[in-house]
């Protein structure tokens, strides 16, 4: 429900505040809070994106190896694809996901999206199978004790609760969603109709997923929910889809993540409305003379940007959110080897989702669009402010105690 009112609020305020032209999740921050507010989008999105990342090639990691080796060996004849899953993930990410990271849109992902919707109501299927026919005795869920099994709060539930936030944040993507929708179709009214039949089908998968892993192991149930089934043929393939699902998922969070790279380092080189007079005495003389004719042609804003090129030439001629070839690959490589290393290194997925969900997913799904709400609409409003001081109050909670424990793991 939070999640809900926090993406039709986010919308909302684009489209009331924000001018033609102005339509991201940064543009609003710009307009609520000036260059304080757009850097705080840019900041979390990005840690966000980048946790994201970490969490997936995790999953690769404790699934792949193990999926392909009981469907290639299901004797266990072989265990070198298990024993060396750390190999196996490093050169997946290196042959498979780095190539596609160098891709500079998201257009091209298209088809790669479909494959990995299909991939997870592949897995959907395979765990409400094993739920309805399988005969393993060794599940641990009681359905005669109803208070220890759906009552009782368990140590643990405070660290959790990044993970509950990770599965609704979608706010760092809501504007692509919305301008997505044909014009003629996008309004406010439809976006809400579009919000609550998405929203509707996430929760529905997580809701059947969570009730039946957990109507299966109760309170043995873990993140790595596969980790915790007798190995078999269907597990194997869960294993597997689960895996290619989140490889190709990779690239279109690592996207998101190096354009706010992109954008931050943009802003840290120079002011964003404008370049003061100590850049422009940096430009050569022949090329202040350039500018100077176009400005002769040019309205104002076409002057700043012909002089943000100049000052900072590693932008690709014609685009304000790509590089050049040369700094394009530097910084897609330094990124993908520091989300690589942090995902090979990681203690477990509980502790990624944990930490991401708490720290970074609460402050882009509700803190931010409460605060912005507040200050746009002149004062304080019920909804706004339930959204705020909820959204706080898990992500201050959380992330002590992810923290707290991911450190301990490490």
């Amino acid at each position: 429900v939070l999640s809900k009112v926090s993406l039709d609020m986010l919308v909302e305020l684009t489209t009331i505040f924000c001018a033609k032209g102005m339509n991201t999740y940064e543009d609003l921050g710009q307009v609520a809070f000036g260059n304080w507010g757009r850097t705080s989008v840019l900041v979390l999105k990005a840690m966000y994106a980048f946790g994201c990342k970490v969490a997936y090639i995790v999953v690769v990691r404790d699934n792949l190896a193990d999926g392909l080796e009981h469907l290639i060996f299901p004797g266990g004849s072989s265990r070198w694809l298990s024993e060396n899953y750390v190999l196996i993930t490093f050169l997946l990410c290196t042959f498979i996901v780095l190539p596609m990271c160098f891709l500079r849109e998201m257009q091209s992902l298209a088809t790669v999206s479909l494959c990995s919707v299909a991939s997870m109501m592949m897995i959907v299927c395979i765990i409400v199978y094993l739920f309805i026919f399988s005969t393993d005795e060794s599940h641990s869920f009681d359905s005669r004790d109803v208070y220890d099994n759906w009552i009782e709060v368990r140590y643990g539930f405070l660290e959790s609760l990044g993970t509950f936030v990770f599965t609704f944040v979608s706010q760092h993507t809501v504007h692509l969603a919305f301008n997505s929708i044909k014009t003629k179709d996008r309004n406010l009214k439809n976006w809400k109709l579009v919000s609550l039949f998405s929203i509707s089908m996430a929760c529905f998968v997580s809701l059947t997923i969570g009730f039946v892993v957990y109507m299966t192991f109760g309170k043995e149930t873990r993140s790595d929910i596969f980790e915790m089934y007798s190995p078999s043929r269907a597990i194997s393939m869960a294993k597997v889809f689960l895996s290619l699902n989140m490889l190709l998922t990779c690239p279109l969070v690592f996207l998101t993540c190096r354009e706010m790279v992109i954008v931050l380092l943009k802003m840290i080189w120079m002011k964003r409305e404008t370049c003061n007079d100590l850049q422009e005495a940096l430009i050569p003389m022949d090329e202040r003379k350039r500018v100077l004719s176009a400005s002769l042609e040019e309205d104002e804003h076409s002057l700043i940007e012909v002089k943000r090129n100049l000052i900072w030439p590693c932008l690709l001629p014609g685009s304000d959110k790509n590089l050049r070839l040369p700094y394009h690959a530097f910084l897609t490589i330094l990124l993908w080897s520091l989300i690589t290393a942090a995902a090979l290194l990681s203690p477990s997925l509980g502790d990624v989702l944990d930490l991401v969900g708490s720290f970074s997913g609460t402050g882009i799904a509700f803190i931010l669009p409460g605060l912005f709400s507040i200050k746009l609409r002149g004062g304080y409003s019920h909804k706004a402010a339930f959204v705020t001081i909820v959204g706080g109050a898990i992500g201050l909670v959380g992330t002590y105690f992810s923290t707290k424990k991911f450190l301990n793991d490490l």
